[in-house]
């Protein structure tokens, strides 16, 4: 069970969630009543937040004061409007749950 109280803009009002044009539809589908509530809300009874949108990510790469991250759409993994984070500097692939049986090395 989760022990902390509001979400991410509520105790970091500076920071500001993006996505990108997929995943923000995703999000959407899933934030509604009857996706939130009427699944997960019976898989985790009262610990589903309200949700809280992110903005459109304009552009396709981000920068946290480091190497540029590429946003790459990878489409349909284990949902749909999956994203992953290609950092080129350091060869870096964040790919959360999507992932793939071949190597190709550059």
């Amino acid at each position: 069970m989760c022990t902390g109280s509001g979400n991410y803009s509520e105790r970091s009002p500076a920071l500001v969630a993006v996505a990108t044009a997929g995943t923000l539809a995703e999000a959407r589908i899933q934030a509604q009543d009857e996706f939130r509530v009427d699944f997960w809300g019976r898989l985790f009874p009262g610990q589903i937040p309200k949700p809280v949108l992110p903005e459109l990510l304009e552009g396709s790469q981000l920068n946290l004061e480091g190497p540029d991250l590429q946003v790459v759409e990878t489409g349909h993994t284990d949902t749909q409007g999956t994203t992953a984070l290609w950092v080129p500097d350091i060869g870096l692939l964040v790919s959360g749950d999507a992932s793939t049986t071949t190597r190709t090395c550059t």
